[in-house]
């Protein structure tokens, strides 16, 4: 009786929040273990992990994508930006919903927690369309900011071409080396064990694109 009206629960506003501050702490916290990994030159790009994508696309995947995909894009900023003092201001808002967005998309994209293709897929567009909208941004900024001077010949073109180069590399770590291989071995171990903890009901293939 117990498990059949567990079963019959919704998700209220008290499990999206302990959703928020869960998305928020590991994400954070994963982001500040990023912060203390230097990284590696190689002439002008910085080859680097920017976050563990595997943290934030097993959370949207078990839980609700919004509040899940909210948490981690707060948690971001508050643990890899305020608490290692490398706030930028206001600019950060792109950063904060870019990242938004892009597991929110990842999350509504996972129909089947179990099955390794769909992860890889979501996670892929997911953080892909993170990585395009975050460098199409910085593409604009910089070449506003370079209209303005007495650019050099082909300094434009140079600074896309970098942005390109900074972007496809960042979609590549995050989303495939530290994002999607660990989100496939990890995520169809926990479904179903970490939901009930929060008192919330695993989503199954009925369940995600009402989440």
């Amino acid at each position: 009786m117990e498990t059949a009206a567990y079963n019959r629960k919704p998700q209220n506003q008290s499990q999206n929040l302990m959703v928020f501050v869960l998305s928020m702490a590991l994400f954070g916290l994963a982001d500040l273990v990023t912060e203390m990994i230097p990284d590696v030159e190689i002439g002008p790009i910085e080859i680097g992990i920017p976050y563990f994508g595997f943290v934030g696309l097993i959370l949207v995947a078990l839980f609700n994508p919004l509040y899940a995909a909210l948490g981690a894009a707060v948690g971001e900023v508050i643990f890899g930006d305020l608490l290692m003092g490398d706030f930028g201001g206001i600019g950060e808002l792109e950063g904060v919903l870019t990242l938004f967005i892009g597991l929110y998309i990842a999350g509504l994209l996972v129909n089947n927690s179990k099955n390794r293709l769909n992860i890889a897929i979501a996670g892929m567009i997911g953080i892909g369309i993170e990585q395009l909208l975050g460098g199409v941004a910085d593409v604009i900024k910089v070449s506003v900011g370079v209209s303005e001077l007495e650019a050099v010949e082909g300094l434009p073109q140079s600074i896309v071409l970098l942005e390109l180069v900074e972007n496809v590399n960042e979609w590549i770590i995050s989303g495939i080396i530290v994002g999607i291989l660990p989100a496939m071995f990890m995520l169809p171990r926990l479904h179903g064990k970490l939901e009930p903890l929060l008192g919330i009901k695993p989503r199954t293939n009925s369940s995600y694109r009402a989440a």
